[in-house]
């Protein structure tokens, strides 16, 4: 996620509607190859859509609180949480 780092005057800020983007993307793979559920590390099977709804809460948020991501720590606080999803993705 720290590779979406985009130079801004005097600092940097995550292009945190690009990190939604991606894993959007990877949300329409899922369901475009039928692939609805996985085994997480404790080998218990999750639903990709429970997985969705998590990311979809995220983006909801955003939207909800009309965030204007200007900083660092703005975007930070979102991408964190984003990342959990995507290291969850990329166990799958």
């Amino acid at each position: 996620m720290i590779n979406n780092l985009k130079k801004q005057s005097d600092f940097y800020s995550i292009d945190i509607y690009a990190i939604f983007s991606d894993i959007f993307k990877t949300f329409k793979v899922f369901y475009g190859t039928k692939k609805l559920q996985y085994k997480d590390n404790k080998n218990k099977l999750i639903k990709i859509e429970s997985l969705y709804n998590e990311f979809m809460k995220i983006y909801t948020d955003l939207e909800k609180e009309n965030i204007i991501l200007n900083g660092i720590e703005d975007s930070l606080k979102y991408a964190k949480k984003l990342d959990i999803i995507n290291e969850k993705i990329e166990r799958i």
